[in-house]
């Protein structure tokens, strides 16, 4: 099996629903964390978060980097942990149209999120995704956007940030907090946007 591309875009209108349509905190809020009322929220990161404001990237050890785990690697790991494993967990994805895939993403019905980010709506299981990625020349990037069909969490990883935001429940954030591969940060002011490298 791999990814189909047929799924009704009113299934991604929980997370475009209520956004402004002018770029702002709530906007990035949503595109960093995901949609508002999950019980608990997390950031999971490939990398320590900045120290000081407008901090690059290429300031941070080379150890720290060469460390890290790829963004695919990180939310390939989270959805495992998020599914517990179960391989027929039926998903949602949103793969934002600005990266360069090939073959070309193919965006008849595109999502949009304060007309700063476009996506194209997926939907397959966690191998099927990968699948899809291991068929294509360049197809290896993390989506924008993964939740389940009953929408009980929500994993976000936008472009070039430095973690994922998770939405689910508490023991589910938890059960996040306490895989020894992953560096969580759990403790998330919805009010606030995270750090974020300049």
């Amino acid at each position: 099996m791999t990814l189909s591309f047929d799924a009704d875009p009113s299934k991604a209108r929980w997370l475009t629903e209520d956004v402004p349509h002018v770029h702002g905190a709530a906007v990035s809020r949503r595109l960093l964390i995901g949609p508002d009322a999950f019980e608990a929220y997390a950031r999971v990161l490939t990398l320590p978060d900045p120290t000081y404001p407008g901090q690059s990237e290429s300031d941070v050890d080379d150890e720290e980097i060469d460390a890290a785990p790829s963004d695919v690697d990180l939310v390939t790991a989270i959805v495992d942990l998020m599914t517990a494993s179960d391989d027929r967990t039926e998903l949602f994805f949103l793969l934002w149209d600005g990266w360069p895939y090939s073959p070309e993403l193919a965006v008849e019905s595109p999502v949009e999120i304060a007309k700063i980010r476009r996506y194209a709506l997926a939907h397959g299981t966690l191998r099927d995704w990968l699948t899809w990625m291991d068929d294509g020349a360049e197809r290896g990037f993390a989506p924008g956007f993964v939740w389940p069909a009953d929408r009980s969490w929500c994993i976000t990883f936008d472009v070039d940030s430095h973690f994922a935001g998770v939405g689910g429940t508490a023991l589910a954030i938890e059960r996040l907090r306490l895989d020894p591969e992953l560096t969580v940060v759990s403790d998330i002011p919805r009010e606030t946007i995270p750090p974020l490298y300049g």
